[in-house]
C-alpha cells in the first residue's frame, strides 16, 4: 500500500501513520482513534481472537 492510498476513513486526511484495530477493515488514524475511543470507551471497538486478528493481518500483507 502506498503512502498515497493511506486514508484515515473519518477525517479523510492522508497519515503516515494508520492502523486497523482488532483486524477491521477501515483504516485510522491515531487522533480519531483515541476520540472514539474517549467518547465511547474501549468497548466500542469489536474483540477478536488471536486467529482473527493473524488471518486478516496475513490478507493485508497479500495485497501489499
Amino acid at each position: 500500500m502506498a503512502f498515497k492510498d493511506k486514508v484515515c476513513c473519518i477525517c479523510d486526511q492522508h497519515k503516515k501513520f494508520l492502523s486497523r484495530p482488532n483486524a477491521g477493515q477501515k483504516l485510522y488514524c491515531i487522533q480519531c482513534k483515541a476520540k472514539i475511543t474517549k467518547e465511547y470507551g474501549q468497548n466500542y471497538w469489536k474483540p477478536c481472537s488471536f486467529g482473527e486478528f493473524f488471518e486478516a493481518s496475513s490478507k493485508s500483507m497479500e495485497e501489499k
